[in-house]
C-alpha cells in the first residue's frame, strides 16, 4: 500500500483550519490596518485572532453551515460586489484550482492589501494566474515549517506533499520586489505541528499584544504627527 492509499480523502470544500501561530506570524510581519475581510472563514480561526487584535472583521464562507456574516462564492467577482469594503483581505482559501480566482478577486476588492495561506507551489507559472503574478508579484512571502492539516488512514497526523506559506500583496509597496523570510520552528512563538497540540485561545490571546506589527493601525484612521514620530522613534528629546 502506497502513501496516497494511507491518506484520507480531501476535506469537504477543501476546509483546513488555519493554525493560530500562522495568524500571529502574519500579525507580526504585516502592517494591517482598518477593516479585515475573510472570504473563506470556516470556523473563523483567522478572524477571531484579528478581532482580538482590535480590527473590525467581516467573515464570508460559501458553506452555509459555517458561522459567517455572509455566504457568497468568493470565486465569482459579482458575489464580491455584495460584500463590504475591506482595507485588507486575509484568508486561507481552498488549495485547489479555486484559489486563483479567490486571490485575484480579493486583490481587486481590497484597498491596501491581501494576505493568503497558499501552497508553496502557488507561485508556479500556471495559466490561471501567470498574468496576475507577472503584474502583481507578492511583496512578501513568509516561508514556514510544514503543518499537519490531516490524518492518514492509520489515524496519525501527516504533512501534505506540498507545504503552505503566507503570501502578502501590500499595495503600498510598488518596488516590484518580493521579499522572502524563512522561519524555523524555534523562530515562531506558540508553534505547534498539528491541531492536537494547539494551545487554548486564552493562551493565544496573551500572545497577541506582543505580536502586532508596530505599523499596524486597527482603527484605519490617519495617524497624527505625534503618533508617527513615536513609531519612528523621533519623539525623544535631543
Amino acid at each position: 500500500m502506497n502513501v496516497e492509499q494511507l491518506r484520507l480523502g480531501r476535506h469537504e470544500l477543501d476546509f483546513y483550519e488555519t493554525p493560530a501561530w500562522l495568524t500571529l506570524l502574519a500579525l507580526a510581519h504585516i502592517p494591517f490596518s482598518g477593516t479585515i475581510g475573510e472570504p473563506c472563514a470556516g470556523h473563523c480561526a483567522i478572524a477571531s485572532i484579528m478581532k482580538e487584535a482590535g480590527f473590525k472583521v467581516w467573515c464570508n464562507d460559501i458553506d452555509t453551515t459555517k458561522p459567517a456574516d455572509y455566504h457568497c462564492d468568493a470565486t465569482k467577482p459579482e458575489h464580491w460586489a455584495t460584500l463590504p469594503q475591506a482595507d485588507w483581505i486575509f484568508s486561507n482559501p481552498p488549495y485547489s484550482h479555486l484559489s486563483a480566482p479567490i486571490v485575484q478577486n480579493a486583490y481587486q476588492h481590497s484597498r491596501r492589501g491581501v494576505v493568503m495561506v497558499l501552497r508553496l507551489n502557488w507561485f508556479e507559472v500556471c495559466a490561471d494566474r501567470v498574468d496576475f503574478i507577472k503584474h502583481h508579484p507578492p511583496t512578501l512571502i513568509l516561508n514556514v515549517p510544514r503543518f499537519c492539516y490531516t490524518k492518514s488512514a492509520k489515524g496519525k497526523w501527516a504533512t501534505d506533499q506540498c507545504p503552505t506559506n503566507l503570501y502578502c500583496w501590500d499595495k503600498s509597496n510598488i518596488s516590484g520586489m518580493t521579499r522572502i523570510i524563512s522561519f524555523s520552528r524555534d523562530d515562531i512563538p506558540l508553534f505547534y505541528r498539528n491541531p492536537d497540540e494547539a494551545p487554548t485561545f486564552e493562551r493565544v490571546k496573551e500572545e497577541i499584544p506582543r505580536r502586532i506589527n508596530k505599523w499596524a493601525n486597527p482603527s484605519g484612521k490617519r495617524r497624527t504627527l505625534e503618533e508617527l514620530q513615536k513609531l519612528l522613534g523621533t519623539d525623544k528629546p535631543a
